[in-house]
Protein backbone atom coordinates (compact mmCIF):
# COMPACT_ATOMS: atom_id res chain seq x y z
CA UNK A 1 0.00 0.00 0.00
CA UNK A 2 1.43 3.50 -1.00
CA UNK A 3 1.40 5.79 1.62
CA UNK A 4 -0.14 8.75 1.72
CA UNK A 5 2.63 12.19 1.24
CA UNK A 6 2.96 14.09 4.15
CA UNK A 7 0.82 17.19 4.54
CA UNK A 8 2.45 20.58 4.52
CA UNK A 9 3.73 21.16 8.06
CA UNK A 10 0.70 24.56 8.48
CA UNK A 11 -1.68 21.43 8.29
CA UNK A 12 0.28 19.04 10.68
CA UNK A 13 -1.30 18.27 14.03
CA UNK A 14 -4.11 21.10 14.11
CA UNK A 15 -7.85 21.38 12.39
CA UNK A 16 -8.32 23.13 8.87
CA UNK A 17 -10.62 23.95 6.55
CA UNK A 18 -11.27 22.56 3.25
CA UNK A 19 -9.99 26.01 2.01
CA UNK A 20 -6.88 25.83 3.94
CA UNK A 21 -6.06 22.76 2.42
CA UNK A 22 -6.87 23.95 -1.18
CA UNK A 23 -4.27 27.07 -0.86
CA UNK A 24 -1.62 24.28 0.00
CA UNK A 25 -2.25 22.68 -3.24
CA UNK A 26 -3.73 19.64 -1.15
CA UNK A 27 -6.60 18.04 -3.18
CA UNK A 28 -9.71 16.48 -1.50
CA UNK A 29 -8.80 12.57 -1.82
CA UNK A 30 -5.69 13.49 0.67
CA UNK A 31 -8.16 14.65 3.11
CA UNK A 32 -9.46 10.97 3.02
CA UNK A 33 -6.06 9.49 4.32
CA UNK A 34 -6.34 7.50 7.86
CA UNK A 35 -4.16 10.47 9.19
CA UNK A 36 -6.78 13.11 8.66
CA UNK A 37 -10.29 13.18 10.24
CA UNK A 38 -13.14 15.17 8.96
CA UNK A 39 -14.69 16.56 11.92
CA UNK A 40 -18.01 19.10 10.32
CA UNK A 41 -18.30 19.66 7.05
CA UNK A 42 -15.29 21.41 5.56
CA UNK A 43 -13.06 20.87 8.67
CA UNK A 44 -10.82 18.71 9.20
CA UNK A 45 -8.39 17.44 11.90
CA UNK A 46 -4.85 16.05 11.60
CA UNK A 47 -2.27 14.24 13.86
CA UNK A 48 -1.37 11.10 15.39
CA UNK A 49 -3.61 11.30 18.42
CA UNK A 50 -6.81 11.46 16.67
CA UNK A 51 -8.22 9.14 18.96
CA UNK A 52 -7.78 11.23 22.08
CA UNK A 53 -10.69 13.10 23.88
CA UNK A 54 -9.89 17.12 22.83
CA UNK A 55 -10.62 18.29 26.30
CA UNK A 56 -10.05 16.08 29.37
CA UNK A 57 -10.27 16.33 32.66
CA UNK A 58 -8.42 19.17 35.01
CA UNK A 59 -8.56 18.64 39.11
CA UNK A 60 -9.90 21.98 40.21
CA UNK A 61 -7.58 22.34 43.36
CA UNK A 62 -5.61 19.86 45.60
CA UNK A 63 -8.61 18.36 47.62
CA UNK A 64 -10.30 17.11 44.02
CA UNK A 65 -10.40 13.31 44.30
CA UNK A 66 -10.50 12.54 40.41
CA UNK A 67 -7.74 10.62 38.98
CA UNK A 68 -4.22 11.94 39.20
CA UNK A 69 -3.26 11.51 35.81
CA UNK A 70 -4.60 14.14 33.84
CA UNK A 71 -3.93 16.32 30.65
CA UNK A 72 -4.57 20.03 30.06
CA UNK A 73 -8.26 20.77 29.40
CA UNK A 74 -6.24 23.52 26.89
CA UNK A 75 -3.98 21.13 25.36
CA UNK A 76 -6.16 21.27 21.55
CA UNK A 77 -7.36 25.03 21.96
CA UNK A 78 -5.73 25.74 19.09
CA UNK A 79 -7.40 23.40 17.23
CA UNK A 80 -10.76 23.43 18.47
CA UNK A 81 -10.51 27.25 18.12
CA UNK A 82 -10.39 26.58 14.58
CA UNK A 83 -12.70 24.45 14.47
CA UNK A 84 -15.41 26.29 16.96
CA UNK A 85 -15.02 29.18 14.54
CA UNK A 86 -15.70 27.18 11.34
CA UNK A 87 -19.26 26.01 13.06
CA UNK A 88 -19.60 29.20 15.12
CA UNK A 89 -20.55 27.96 18.31
CA UNK A 90 -18.64 27.61 21.32
CA UNK A 91 -17.30 24.70 24.20
CA UNK A 92 -20.32 24.38 26.83
CA UNK A 93 -21.57 22.02 29.36
CA UNK A 94 -18.75 19.49 30.23
CA UNK A 95 -15.95 20.29 28.17
CA UNK A 96 -16.11 24.08 29.49
CA UNK A 97 -16.58 23.20 32.88
CA UNK A 98 -13.16 21.43 32.71
CA UNK A 99 -11.79 24.25 31.18
CA UNK A 100 -12.69 26.49 34.17
CA UNK A 101 -11.87 23.85 36.87
CA UNK A 102 -15.47 22.78 37.89
CA UNK A 103 -15.05 19.52 39.61
CA UNK A 104 -17.72 16.83 38.11
CA UNK A 105 -18.83 13.82 39.58
CA UNK A 106 -17.03 10.60 37.76
CA UNK A 107 -19.84 9.54 35.47
CA UNK A 108 -19.20 12.74 33.99
CA UNK A 109 -15.51 13.41 34.33
CA UNK A 110 -12.88 12.97 31.68
CA UNK A 111 -15.23 13.89 28.83
CA UNK A 112 -14.75 11.84 25.17
CA UNK A 113 -16.32 13.70 22.99
CA UNK A 114 -15.89 17.69 22.71
CA UNK A 115 -19.19 19.18 23.53
CA UNK A 116 -19.85 22.28 22.15
CA UNK A 117 -23.50 24.73 21.77
CA UNK A 118 -24.51 26.08 18.18
CA UNK A 119 -26.89 29.11 17.83
CA UNK A 120 -30.18 28.16 17.14
CA UNK A 121 -29.87 29.34 13.37
CA UNK A 122 -26.71 27.22 12.51
CA UNK A 123 -27.12 23.85 10.93
CA UNK A 124 -23.70 22.62 10.70
CA UNK A 125 -23.13 18.85 10.65
CA UNK A 126 -20.42 18.35 13.35
CA UNK A 127 -19.32 14.42 13.20
CA UNK A 128 -18.00 11.84 15.75
CA UNK A 129 -15.91 12.97 18.13
CA UNK A 130 -18.14 15.76 18.85
CA UNK A 131 -21.98 16.60 20.76
CA UNK A 132 -23.87 19.92 19.81
CA UNK A 133 -25.94 21.64 21.51
CA UNK A 134 -28.40 24.08 19.49
CA UNK A 135 -29.78 26.66 22.24
CA UNK A 136 -29.74 30.44 22.08
CA UNK A 137 -26.36 31.74 23.61
CA UNK A 138 -26.49 35.58 24.24
CA UNK A 139 -23.06 37.10 23.90
CA UNK A 140 -23.12 37.86 27.71
CA UNK A 141 -22.95 34.21 28.56
CA UNK A 142 -19.54 33.62 26.45
CA UNK A 143 -15.99 34.19 27.75
CA UNK A 144 -12.44 33.75 25.99
CA UNK A 145 -9.90 32.04 27.76
CA UNK A 146 -6.46 31.57 26.26
CA UNK A 147 -8.43 32.16 22.99
CA UNK A 148 -10.73 29.66 23.21
CA UNK A 149 -14.27 30.68 23.06
CA UNK A 150 -16.12 29.01 25.98
CA UNK A 151 -19.54 29.57 28.04
CA UNK A 152 -18.82 31.31 31.44
CA UNK A 153 -19.02 30.24 34.50
CA UNK A 154 -21.93 30.93 35.18
CA UNK A 155 -23.61 29.56 32.21
CA UNK A 156 -21.40 26.39 32.28
CA UNK A 157 -22.98 25.84 36.17
CA UNK A 158 -26.85 25.71 34.44
CA UNK A 159 -25.56 23.62 32.03
CA UNK A 160 -24.65 21.18 33.84
CA UNK A 161 -27.89 21.04 35.81
CA UNK A 162 -29.35 20.23 32.56
CA UNK A 163 -26.68 16.77 32.88
CA UNK A 164 -28.23 15.65 36.16
CA UNK A 165 -31.18 13.71 37.15
CA UNK A 166 -33.24 14.67 40.45
CA UNK A 167 -31.57 13.58 43.23
CA UNK A 168 -28.15 14.02 41.81
CA UNK A 169 -28.67 17.95 42.84
CA UNK A 170 -25.30 16.87 45.15
CA UNK A 171 -23.31 17.64 41.63
CA UNK A 172 -24.46 20.77 40.87
CA UNK A 173 -24.12 22.28 44.54
CA UNK A 174 -20.65 21.27 44.85
CA UNK A 175 -19.80 22.83 41.23
CA UNK A 176 -21.82 25.97 42.61
CA UNK A 177 -19.45 25.92 46.20
CA UNK A 178 -16.82 25.84 44.00
CA UNK A 179 -17.20 29.08 42.17
CA UNK A 180 -18.17 30.50 45.31
CA UNK A 181 -14.95 30.15 47.07
CA UNK A 182 -11.51 32.09 46.98
CA UNK A 183 -9.34 29.19 45.94
CA UNK A 184 -5.68 28.64 47.51
CA UNK A 185 -2.92 30.30 45.35
CA UNK A 186 0.82 30.76 46.64
CA UNK A 187 -0.09 34.03 47.90
CA UNK A 188 -3.08 32.84 50.08
CA UNK A 189 -6.92 32.95 49.05
CA UNK A 190 -7.40 34.88 45.29
CA UNK A 191 -10.91 36.24 44.48
CA UNK A 192 -14.10 33.69 43.80
CA UNK A 193 -15.04 32.76 40.21
CA UNK A 194 -18.60 33.94 41.09
CA UNK A 195 -21.15 35.09 42.93
CA UNK A 196 -24.88 33.66 43.79
CA UNK A 197 -26.00 37.23 42.46
CA UNK A 198 -24.29 36.35 38.96
CA UNK A 199 -25.40 32.84 39.40
CA UNK A 200 -29.03 34.28 39.91
CA UNK A 201 -28.78 36.53 36.94
CA UNK A 202 -27.38 33.84 34.40
CA UNK A 203 -30.46 31.23 35.64
CA UNK A 204 -33.31 33.72 35.26
CA UNK A 205 -31.73 34.85 31.82
CA UNK A 206 -30.99 31.28 30.14
CA UNK A 207 -35.11 30.92 31.06
CA UNK A 208 -36.94 27.53 30.85
CA UNK A 209 -34.58 24.47 29.47
CA UNK A 210 -34.17 20.46 31.16
CA UNK A 211 -32.56 20.63 34.51
CA UNK A 212 -33.93 24.38 35.58
CA UNK A 213 -35.99 23.18 38.83
CA UNK A 214 -32.77 21.03 39.56
CA UNK A 215 -30.70 24.58 39.43
CA UNK A 216 -33.18 26.70 41.14
CA UNK A 217 -33.44 24.37 44.19
CA UNK A 218 -29.93 24.17 44.21
CA UNK A 219 -29.02 27.96 44.05
CA UNK A 220 -30.29 28.82 47.50
CA UNK A 221 -27.53 25.85 48.97
CA UNK A 222 -24.74 27.04 47.67
CA UNK A 223 -21.82 28.33 50.29
CA UNK A 224 -18.86 30.23 50.26
CA UNK A 225 -15.87 28.27 51.78
CA UNK A 226 -15.92 24.87 50.79
CA UNK A 227 -12.86 23.50 49.17
CA UNK A 228 -13.74 20.26 48.14
CA UNK A 229 -17.05 18.64 47.01
CA UNK A 230 -16.75 16.23 49.86
CA UNK A 231 -16.65 19.36 51.89
CA UNK A 232 -19.84 19.82 50.16
CA UNK A 233 -21.17 16.44 50.52
CA UNK A 234 -20.53 16.30 54.58
CA UNK A 235 -22.50 19.99 55.21
CA UNK A 236 -25.40 18.72 53.39
CA UNK A 237 -25.40 15.12 54.71
CA UNK A 238 -25.33 16.98 58.25
CA UNK A 239 -28.15 19.16 57.35
CA UNK A 240 -30.35 16.17 56.05
CA UNK A 241 -29.95 14.34 59.28
CA UNK A 242 -31.56 16.91 61.24
CA UNK A 243 -28.40 18.87 62.52
CA UNK A 244 -27.59 22.62 62.50
CA UNK A 245 -25.71 23.69 58.92
CA UNK A 246 -21.78 23.47 60.01
CA UNK A 247 -20.18 26.80 59.64
CA UNK A 248 -17.37 26.86 57.06
CA UNK A 249 -13.77 27.52 57.42
CA UNK A 250 -14.04 28.09 61.40
CA UNK A 251 -10.94 29.33 63.27
CA UNK A 252 -10.48 27.81 66.67
CA UNK A 253 -10.01 31.54 67.97
CA UNK A 254 -11.17 34.40 65.85
CA UNK A 255 -9.32 37.00 67.69
CA UNK A 256 -6.34 35.19 67.30
CA UNK A 257 -5.00 35.97 63.34
CA UNK A 258 -2.63 32.98 63.68
CA UNK A 259 -5.28 30.66 64.42
CA UNK A 260 -5.60 27.77 61.96
CA UNK A 261 -8.92 27.16 59.96
CA UNK A 262 -10.96 24.06 60.10
CA UNK A 263 -13.21 22.70 56.59
CA UNK A 264 -16.28 22.97 58.90
CA UNK A 265 -17.71 23.78 62.45
CA UNK A 266 -19.90 23.64 65.28
CA UNK A 267 -18.55 26.64 67.27
CA UNK A 268 -21.39 26.17 69.77
CA UNK A 269 -20.04 22.70 70.29
CA UNK A 270 -16.85 23.39 69.86
CA UNK A 271 -16.52 20.47 67.06
CA UNK A 272 -13.84 20.83 64.14
CA UNK A 273 -14.55 18.93 60.91
CA UNK A 274 -12.23 18.25 58.49
CA UNK A 275 -12.10 16.32 55.73
CA UNK A 276 -8.95 14.14 54.88
CA UNK A 277 -8.47 14.01 50.82
CA UNK A 278 -5.59 12.55 48.64
CA UNK A 279 -3.65 15.36 49.50
CA UNK A 280 -3.25 14.81 53.29
CA UNK A 281 -0.90 11.52 52.53
CA UNK A 282 1.95 13.57 52.01
CA UNK A 283 4.65 14.31 55.41
CA UNK A 284 4.04 17.56 54.71
CA UNK A 285 0.44 17.72 54.79
CA UNK A 286 0.12 15.46 58.12
CA UNK A 287 2.63 17.95 59.87
CA UNK A 288 0.33 20.63 59.21
CA UNK A 289 -2.53 18.32 59.75
CA UNK A 290 -1.35 17.53 63.40
CA UNK A 291 -0.58 20.58 64.29
CA UNK A 292 -4.18 22.27 63.73
CA UNK A 293 -5.73 19.42 65.47
CA UNK A 294 -3.30 20.14 68.36
CA UNK A 295 -4.36 23.99 68.29
CA UNK A 296 -7.94 23.01 68.06
CA UNK A 297 -8.14 20.36 70.51
CA UNK A 298 -5.62 22.55 73.17
CA UNK A 299 -8.98 24.88 73.02
CA UNK A 300 -11.37 22.67 74.39
CA UNK A 301 -12.62 21.45 70.48
CA UNK A 302 -13.36 17.89 69.43
CA UNK A 303 -11.43 17.19 66.19
CA UNK A 304 -13.56 14.71 63.31
CA UNK A 305 -11.75 13.84 60.82
CA UNK A 306 -13.89 12.26 57.68
CA UNK A 307 -12.22 10.29 55.23
CA UNK A 308 -13.06 8.90 51.77
CA UNK A 309 -14.66 5.42 53.38
CA UNK A 310 -17.07 7.84 55.83
CA UNK A 311 -18.27 9.20 52.30
CA UNK A 312 -19.30 5.90 50.66
CA UNK A 313 -21.20 5.00 53.79
CA UNK A 314 -23.31 8.51 53.93
CA UNK A 315 -20.88 10.00 56.91
CA UNK A 316 -23.23 8.20 59.36
CA UNK A 317 -20.10 7.71 61.52
CA UNK A 318 -19.37 11.21 61.96
CA UNK A 319 -23.21 12.35 62.23
CA UNK A 320 -23.31 10.02 65.38
CA UNK A 321 -19.90 11.63 66.68
CA UNK A 322 -21.20 14.88 66.21
CA UNK A 323 -24.37 14.14 67.90
CA UNK A 324 -23.61 12.40 70.66
CA UNK A 325 -20.57 15.59 71.03
CA UNK A 326 -23.55 17.97 70.91
CA UNK A 327 -25.70 16.13 73.53
CA UNK A 328 -22.81 17.32 76.29
CA UNK A 329 -23.71 21.09 75.43
CA UNK A 330 -27.90 20.14 75.98
CA UNK A 331 -30.73 19.10 73.52
CA UNK A 332 -29.61 18.15 70.05
CA UNK A 333 -31.19 20.19 67.23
Amino acid sequence: MTRAKPLPSALQDTVFTAQDAASHRVNRNRLKAADVVAVARGVYRSGDDLDEPSVTGASAEPHATAPPKKHDPFRQAVRDAVLLRKVGGVLSHRSAALCHGIPLPNWLDGVVELEVTLPSRVHTSIRSGFTAHRRPLPEAHIVTIRGLRMTSAERTWCDLASLLRPGQEQHLIAAGDFLLTPPWTPHGRDEPTSTVTALRQTLTEVGRFKGVRLARAALPLLRAGSDSPPETFLRLALVEDGLPEPQLQVSADPRDRQAPLTDLGYRQWKIALQFDGAHHRTKEQQARDARRDAWFQAHGWMVIRATAEDLQDGFRRVIALVRNRARLFGPTA
